[in-house]
């Protein structure tokens, strides 16, 4: 007989009594009820050591369900002894029930026993990070009392059983990033009514978004990003008046993007689109090699941006359209807007400038025109980026006002999306830690003189580096004081002003008027003089791009000094005398270019040194000597080009990164190898055993030029003598010339028909791949 069985029986055999004995004199019923007290104060110690010893078997077959050796602090091993609330992760409220599950970060794997819907006071369960799989068992829906569940990071897969029957007391639910398929219940919307988190994400969830989310009307935070849902986002949500955190990117939604959100009063954190998948961290890369993002139709509401608890709007790559909206209302709560990627047209709307707690703002890549208004705050932001779009104007003197720090704690969010995107922008920078400011006026129409940069003086400090790019518009100036005195008050500085009309010299000061300067990219200006002996006291440059300008005189002895140097270019100059042999001290340099010069003498043998060298750059120029053998043996060496120099002796062998094309145009160099015959069909030449039908074969560069030659002669000749047979028989028989050209009107129906059939069947194909 079974609990369920015994107490019903021990309790109907011991009240079985009749109702006249209990009508006794009043002693004996002062004595009866004390008997009948302390009868039923053994029944319910009975009741509860049964419920307990259930919770110890549920536990015991749990602790089966985990494999052994993925337990390896044994912490689960260890549930041993019969008092369970002592065990690790457990905790238990009176009767010793277990109300409490917590295993995050044990390292477990196996699968989550059934077992586990015997705790029936079980208030909350967490078991995420770890590596369980197999399917969510649904006898979770039999803990009525649970009210945080949390399975997050683990290999679960199946559907979503939870919430299959009511579950009144739930609040959270997070099944993040496992291996979950199937549709969003239905039934979430009508069992779980109270929940306040719902996060879904990370998962292989299809379908569309229930519309009947909206009856959970407590729901604080709804996370349903890399997903493969489709459809719209439902109008519904727009009644979620708590709703603070809503995040549906990387999926396959389309349509409109509802104005009905700006009925969410409490929104704060709004991600629509996220194509830079870094804010997610998972235990599989699977789902994040899902190349789908959301393609929205039409414009931004201007009821969202008006919201005034709203703090970020991230919505990059979202094809959204249209002009901005002119109105942001108070907007003092917003601090981070990214609308980078779409296609926005018309100019910067001037509510931004009230929005005065922002300090992040990328609307790069989009189809802006007009000017950027000077009240707006940019000296006051962290990251501000109109890169790639038709903005004109000077970029000026902005108002910086009164800068206030940014309100996001350091827990929060939304400060996953901005640290990551910052990470983003500067992956080839290298910078490790430390504050950043970014402000990018790339590739626009920009004109005028510019001599200051735009940055408050209260965002300078030697934590924070600097970084303003302004490459590809019409400015001009010179590199001055005035652009690069700050960066002794800072931790860094990178300066990007390429393909403009900066004229002048680089600075003799420049060493000790910018010290920290950590990149400096001036190519195609009109940068002239020589570069100065000081640039050698710039050690924590790592990029010095001054190519495609008028320098002359020599490589300065003193740029060895640039230990932590990356990429030096200074192609297309007019430098003049030998390669400093102290290069090989850059023992960071990756690229090397110095193409398009004066440059004469050898090359330096030392350079095979160079370790993590990918790039090697030396054509156009007038260096003698032998190309040094050590070459070859450069694992990193990808490109390589000394063409058209002066250079003798014989080309390296063994070298992948040295072909023909690097090393022609050198009259005294011994002739180079180059591919001329493969064999196998449709070549003549049969191919030997074991050896494959693109096997390369090759022969003096003398020999194939003489061979190109008389092959070109052939096939002229072989082209006008044909021709011209056509041609005649076609000019003076005219039966011919209705036969051929009824020929060739044949050969198009045909062909038209071929083409279109197939490309029908690549259309079907592709969507049945899809």
């Amino acid at each position: 007989m079974n609990q369920d069985d015994r107490i019903p029986y021990l309790l109907s055999s011991s009240l079985s009594f009749s109702l006249p004995s209990i009508m006794l004199r009043p002693p004996q019923m002062v004595r009866r009820l004390r008997h009948l007290l302390l009868l039923f104060l053994s029944f319910l110690s009975l009741f509860f050591s049964l419920s307990s010893s259930d919770d110890l078997s549920s536990l015991l077959r749990f602790k089966s369900s985990i494999s052994s050796s993925s337990d390896p602090s044994s912490r689960v091993l260890n549930w041993t002894g019969p008092n369970l609330c002592l065990w690790s992760g457990v905790s238990c409220g009176s009767q010793s029930r277990v109300t409490s599950l917590g295993l995050d970060s044990f390292g477990l794997s196996g699968t989550l026993d059934s077992s586990i819907g015997a705790l029936t006071e079980l208030r909350f369960l967490s078991l995420n990070y770890n590596a369980f799989s197999g399917e969510i068992p649904a006898e979770l829906n039999r803990l009525g009392k649970l009210e945080t569940l949390d399975l997050s990071y683990n290999w679960f897969n199946g559907s979503v059983p939870v919430c299959a029957s009511p579950l009144p007391s739930l609040r959270e639910l997070r099944l993040s990033f496992n291996h979950l398929s199937g549709s969003i219940p239905y039934a979430i919307g009508l069992n779980c009514p109270n929940l306040e988190v719902l996060d879904l994400s990370g998962n292989f969830l299809v379908g569309s978004i229930p519309p009947n989310l909206a009856s959970c009307g407590k729901l604080k935070s709804l996370l349903l990003f890399s997903n493969l849902l489709d459809g719209i986002i439902p109008v519904e949500l727009g009644s979620l008046k708590k709703l603070q955190t809503l995040d549906v990117s990387r999926n396959s939604l389309s349509g409109p993007i509802p104005a009905e959100l700006g009925g969410c009063v409490e929104l704060s954190v709004l991600v629509l689109s996220n194509p830079y998948n870094g804010n997610e961290v998972s235990n599989s890369s699977t789902y994040a090699d899902i190349d789908d993002f959301n393609y929205y139709q039409g414009g931004l509401p201007e009821r969202i941006v008006q919201l005034t608890k709203l703090r970020v709007l991230w919505a990059p790559r979202a094809t959204l359209e249209g002009v901005l909206p002119a109105d942001w209302g108070s907007c003092d709560n917003l601090e981070m807007v990214n609308l980078g990627e779409n296609l926005f047209s018309g100019g910067l709307p001037n509510g931004l400038v009230n929005c005065t707690n922002l300090k992040f703002l990328n609307l790069s890549s989009n189809k802006l025109t007009g000017m950027i208004s000077t009240d707006l705050l940019v000296p006051c932001m962290d990251l501000f980026d109109v890169s790639g779009n038709q903005l004109s104007g000077a970029i000026g003197t902005y108002n910086s006002g009164t800068c206030v720090s940014p309100k996001l704690p350091i827990d929060d969010s939304a400060l996953a999306y901005y640290s990551y995107f910052l990470h983003k922008t500067f992956a080839r920078f290298d910078f490790g830690s430390g504050l950043v400011s970014y402000h990018n006026f790339g590739r626009n129409n920009f004109t005028g003189e510019m001599s200051i940069l735009p940055l408050a003086s209260s965002k300078l400090g030697k934590e924070r580096i600097y970084a303003f790019l302004a490459d590809n518009n019409s400015l001009t100036g010179q590199l001055e004081l005035g652009l690069l005195g700050i960066c002794n008050n800072s931790k860094g500085l990178v300066i990007n002003l390429s393909n403009n009309l900066f004229s002048g010299g680089v600075p003799v000061e420049i060493g000790t008027m910018c010290s920290s300067l950590t990149m400096l990219e001036f190519a195609g200006n009109q940068i002239n003089g020589t570069i100065p002996e000081s640039i050698g006291q710039l050690i924590g440059l790592i990029s010095l791009d001054l190519s495609r300008n008028q320098i002359s005189g020599q490589l300065p002895i003193s740029i060895s000094n640039l230990r932590n140097l990356k990429r030096l270019l200074l192609s297309h100059n007019f430098l003049t005398g030998s390669i400093p042999s102290n290069l090989s001290a850059l023992q960071s340099l990756e690229v090397l270019d110095l193409s398009s010069n004066s440059l004469s003498g050898e090359i330096p043998g030392n350079l095979i040194n160079l370790h993590n060298l990918s790039t090697l750059l030396l054509n156009n120029n007038k260096i003698s000597g032998k190309i040094p053998n050590g070459f070859a043996s450069l694992p990193a060496l990808k490109n390589f080009n000394v063409s058209f120099n002066n250079l003798s002796g014989p080309v390296p062998s063994n070298a992948s990164a040295i072909s023909c094309s690097a090393v022609m145009g050198n009259p005294n160099l011994q002739s180079c190898q180059v591919t001329v015959y493969l064999c196998g069909p449709p070549t003549e030449r049969k191919c030997a055993r074991g050896e494959a039908n693109n096997t390369i074969y090759y022969v003096n560069e003398q020999d194939h030029r003489s061979e190109m030659i008389w092959l070109s002669i052939s096939i002229m000749t072989g082209f006008v003598g044909g021709f011209w047979c056509v041609y005649g028989v076609l000019l003076f028989k005219r039966t011919w010339q209705v036969a051929f050209f009824q020929m060739v009107d044949d050969f198009s129906d045909n062909m038209y028909v071929k083409i279109v059939i197939t490309l029908r069947r690549l259309s079907r194909s592709k969507a049945s791949y899809k």
